[in-house]
């Protein structure tokens, strides 16, 4: 997505070796901020937080330029999340109404 002009990367509530075993696991070649503390993250951002297994559910975010969030997408399954695709999609229009303007 680097060719987009888009920086991804992950956050999770894991610890550094769990993190490390997701990456692996899952592929995962972006930056991964590990460590958040969950119920705080969930108050400041309305992510779903659940206790049980102190996680964060998906929870996807847009930022504009001004880091300023554009689009917010909150899902507690496999339905919801943001796609590569949709990405792409979506920063290709807000750069079009930019150039627009």
């Amino acid at each position: 997505m680097e060719e987009n002009g888009i920086s991804v990367f992950f956050l999770t509530t894991d610890d550094e070796e769990n993190a490390r075993k997701m990456a692996e696991e899952h592929q995962v070649t972006v930056p991964i901020l590990y460590g958040l503390d969950g119920p705080a993250v969930s108050k400041a951002w309305g992510s779903y937080y659940e206790e049980r297994r102190n996680i964060l559910h998906a929870t996807g975010f847009i930022l504009r330029p001004d880091h300023s969030i554009a689009v917010a997408v909150y899902s507690t399954g496999p339905v919801g999340r943001l796609t590569t695709e949709d990405v792409i999609r979506i920063v290709a229009f807000y750069k079009k109404q930019a150039a627009g303007k």
